[in-house]
């Protein structure tokens, strides 16, 4: 290791533990709406986990399951409350999920499917990125977002391989493989807000606007919701093709790919199988906007026990794909961020920024640019898409009693923003498979996410007040 590369690891531990230290002893206030100590501390705890993530200190699996302790053994929360939090879906889903990526892995499936796409581009990368881009968003807006994701970063990862492009080498084609290990997480997550089955957020966001007298139809929020979320993705793809440079695939290339394809034998009996089971559970993630218990993680645990009872996958093939990292921060991230719900860090923040008069004393346009800019920032800092409606829907209608405007203007920009971040890694699930294979680092997100999502911001306050009256909510 470098003395650069040490220095950043003590420096990022220095500040780490100093943040944790100071936010400590804070006293914390008994007066409603202050911050209590138990507040501060998390609060304190969370910092710090940004900070030694962000500089790389430690692997992130580690500090999720350092800061898991720090929370009892600094009192923020009881042991057994810190310990209940662990996202045990999270990380049945990840593992489930990973009998996904073997299975491909291990079958001519995704070559197949890459080889096509290629093929319709023209070798063109630009055009690639943005078929992918926006294939992963227009499935995702009915099917679980982890999931898609999932899948989609199968085709892309075979492409690479195909390529010979690897996260651990330097080639002329490594800011492809940058571009498409962001887009299959971030397109993923935006589609989810095309219709209401594309993540359990928009579900819980229909319900608390029913319960307000503010009701919503799936017709409606889709009227909404899917020209704003296709102009995204279109966004999205663009800034990936030109954030990440790649050359056209060469002639050679594509000759390669299409021979390793053109020559292939028909599907053997463990690929037809992998069809059917993956299949099967994508029609089982889809029912799952209405079986509850169809939920991803029981659907993708499901699926790998069929691959192994069907022969399909050995631990032999099965063991690689399975990385530790991933599985500890997949359960250990959500539940560090969901203390700061339950300690009650995240509500005295929230309102603490969207309080006072300057609010009060605007409307129309400019309030809704503000207010979308400002929950573009927030939503990078939380866990997901459900924490964000429930903490965010009744704060819009707050807002638009002040100024007395259309609340469902306020409801449907925050509704965007919910399953749409591209900003930091470390408080969405969706971001660790692809992050940990190694081709992008948070830098590189934030270099290609920060433009399009303010650009984003903009164009969904401009854009929503005349959606809404197509569909009849003005």
């Amino acid at each position: 290791m470098s003395t650069g590369m040490t220095k950043k690891k003590y420096l990022g531990a220095l500040i780490a533990f100093l943040l944790i230290l100071v936010f400590a002893f804070l006293p914390g206030s008994a007066t409603e709406g202050g911050m209590s100590h138990e507040a501060f501390t998390a609060l304190g705890i969370f910092l710090a986990a940004l900070v030694l993530w962000m500089l790389d200190v430690m692997p992130m699996g580690i500090v999720g399951c350092l800061c898991m302790i720090l929370l009892p053994l600094l009192k923020a929360q009881s042991l057994p409350e810190t310990i209940g939090s662990f996202s045990t879906a999270s990380v049945l889903f990840i593992v489930g999920t990973f009998g996904i990526t073997a299975a491909m892995k291990n079958s001519t499936i995704p070559q197949r499917i890459t080889n096509f796409v290629v093929r319709v581009a023209k070798g063109k990368t630009k055009t690639i990125i943005m078929l992918l881009t926006i294939a992963t968003g227009l499935i995702s807006s009915f099917m679980s977002s982890s999931a898609t994701m999932i899948m989609f970063w199968s085709f892309s990862s075979a492409l690479l391989v195909a390529l010979g492009v690897s996260a651990d080498q330097n080639s002329e084609l490594k800011s492809f493989g940058k571009a498409l290990a962001i887009s299959a997480p971030v397109a993923a997550g935006t589609g989810g807000f095309i219709t209401p089955a594309g993540t359990p957020g928009n579900i819980i966001i229909m319900g608390l606007l029913e319960q307000m007298g503010y009701p919503i139809t799936f017709a409606q929020w889709t009227i909404i919701a899917a020209p704003l979320g296709i102009v995204a993705l279109i966004i999205i793809g663009f800034f990936l093709g030109r954030v990440f440079k790649s050359p056209n695939l060469t002639r050679e290339q594509m000759d390669k790919l299409e021979k390793e394809t053109g020559n292939l034998p028909p599907l053997t009996r463990n690929e037809i199988l992998t069809i059917v089971i993956i299949a099967a559970m994508i029609v089982m993630w889809f029912l799952g906007s209405w079986i509850t218990i169809l939920n991803v993680a029981v659907v993708a645990i499901l699926g790998l026990s069929l691959f192994f009872l069907c022969d399909v996958l050995d631990m032999k093939k099965f063991a690689p794909e399975c990385n530790l990292n991933t599985v500890l921060l997949m359960g250990t991230a959500p539940a560090i961020a969901a203390t700061l719900a339950s300690t009650g860090a995240l509500a005295v923040i929230v309102t603490g920024v969207f309080s006072g008069a300057v609010f009060q004393s605007m409307n129309g346009i400019i309030l809704l640019v503000l207010v979308s800019l400002i929950l573009m920032i927030l939503r990078a800092f939380m866990p997901t898409p459900a924490a964000f409606a429930s903490l965010f829907i009744p704060l819009m209608a707050t807002i638009a009693g002040l100024t007395g405007g259309n609340p469902f203007l306020l409801f449907m920009v925050a509704s965007f923003w919910g399953p749409t971040d591209m900003l930091l890694i470390y408080t969405e699930p969706i971001f660790l498979p692809t992050y940990a294979e190694g081709y992008y680092t948070e830098k590189d997100l934030l270099k290609f996410g920060i433009i399009p999502s303010v650009i984003l911001a903009v164009l969904v306050a401009v854009l929503v007040s005349p959606l809404c009256s197509i569909a009849g909510l003005i």
